[in-house]
């Protein structure tokens, strides 16, 4: 008897390893299963708060379009009047804001101020950005008569830096532009206004810092109000 004791213990042992490792995949199987569906649960989440804020808001707010620079913008409560209402979605390009709208569903703004297109230089990122942008804003003018079309903000030197192409986020820019000029819609080239030879306006070298934020915000505000006349 007592020789088969060892053999108890191993058994045991294995047993319990065996269950340990079966353990030890299924959690790995769920946190495999979560990192997937982050984005996705993400926009879901962001989705159905644009949608009661904008009901809150009611007709006649200043809805900012827009990814996760403008999700992280600390907006000032109304603007001349006019209820602020933050619609920016991490991680969202052009064409994918564009579907998101129909998700949103039907509001109606007295100025849309759109602030996406950095997602679009990420570095293998496809697509034809200015028909996905041109189709944004005629989407875009469904809802609001007036359209503020901003550029991308500078990508500087950081982390997540290198996982974007700067000559790609240079020819963005420039579509933005010409897209504004083409469409009589006013442009903010945020480029110029957040140009620095100081410390970094970014935590990373893609979303602005706290004092990146600064002349972001100063910009297009200023653009906003001029446009509703105050």
């Amino acid at each position: 008897m007592p020789r088969a004791i060892p053999w108890i213990i191993a058994a045991v042992c294995f047993v319990a390893f065996g269950a340990s490792f079966s353990e030890l995949n299924r959690v790995q199987a769920r946190l495999l299963e979560l990192s997937r569906h982050e984005k996705h649960d993400h926009e879901r989440i962001r989705q159905f708060m644009i949608r009661s804020q904008l009901r809150q808001a009611g007709e006649g707010s200043v809805v900012f379009i827009g990814d996760s620079i403008t999700e992280g913008a600390l907006l000032p409560p109304q603007i001349c009047g006019h209820r602020t209402v933050n619609a920016g979605i991490g991680s969202e390009d052009t064409l994918s804001y564009a579907l998101t709208l129909n998700q949103i569903g039907d509001f109606t703004a007295s100025v849309a101020v759109v602030e996406i297109g950095t997602n679009d230089a990420y570095r293998g990122a496809g697509g034809d950005f200015a028909e996905s942008y041109r189709k944004l804003v005629a989407a875009l003018m469904l809802h609001s008569r007036i359209l503020i079309l901003a550029g991308i903000p500078p990508i500087e030197r950081g982390p997540l830096s290198e996982h974007f192409d700067a000559e790609r986020a240079d020819q963005i820019n420039a579509e933005i532009a010409a897209i504004a000029k083409e469409t009589r819609h006013q442009f903010v080239d945020l480029r110029a206004v957040m140009a620095s030879e100081g410390p970094p306006l970014t935590v990373d070298g893609v979303h602005p810092s706290a004092a990146g934020y600064l002349p972001w915000l100063r910009e297009i505000d200023g653009k906003v109000a001029s446009s509703l006349g105050c």
